[in-house]
């Protein structure tokens, strides 16, 4: 792919966001995008088939920016503890950060409890992020940071669902500093209950 049509995917991706983050995945029309993209629609055709490919291409796109933003906090840890607390600053940071994306990613979760199209990839996403989280703890384990006594699997879903929770919360109350306090407070209390002192 060229530069020119990388930069006219990478556009019309932005665009799709914005538009479904404002309206909703139905309000997003390739028309509208095409209007906003200031393209005719037909070449969004030429980067995806149909609306299910754009839609799993925005998905695809916000689950790869959040890990990399996520990323970037968990690298510098120190041990696995680090971690865990840094993975929870890093999507927090990416929620604020990209409001957009963060507002989609809730869309999705509320539109898999009741539409078979978004079920599977909701699903999907789900598995990864409390995997993500189960091996951090599983490297917590290893390095005898956390309670032994502990079912990882488990307790990586609370973690998740906390966190998720969390941010729907955040969004849905227009990122409060005192939601954000209090989401921040929570979890520094899990954790106490699960790492050792």
């Amino acid at each position: 792919m060229s530069k020119s049509s990388i930069k006219t995917r990478v556009l019309i991706l932005t665009e799709a966001k914005k538009l479904i983050a404002k309206k909703g995945f139905q309000a997003a029309s390739f028309q509208k995008i095409a209007t906003a993209c200031k393209i005719h629609q037909p070449a969004i055709f030429y980067y995806f088939k149909n609306k299910e490919q754009l839609l799993d291409a925005v998905i695809d796109d916000i689950i790869i920016h959040s890990h990399q933003v996520v990323e970037t906090h968990t690298s510098r840890a120190l041990d696995a503890k680090q971690k865990m607390e840094a993975h929870f600053w890093g999507t927090l940071s990416w929620a604020m950060e990209y409001p957009d994306e963060s507002i989609i990613l809730g869309l999705l979760y509320y539109y898999a409890s009741f539409q078979k199209d978004f079920q599977k990839k909701y699903k999907t996403i789900l598995e990864r992020a409390r995997f993500r989280i189960q091996s951090i703890l599983n490297e917590s384990m290893h390095q005898k940071l956390v309670h032994a006594h502990i079912d990882l699997k488990e307790t990586s879903s609370l973690l998740h669902d906390c966190l998720l929770g969390g941010l729907v919360n955040c969004v849905a109350t227009g990122k409060e500093k005192d939601q954000i306090k209090l989401l921040k407070k929570r979890w520094v209390t899990l954790l106490k209950t699960i790492y050792l002192a």
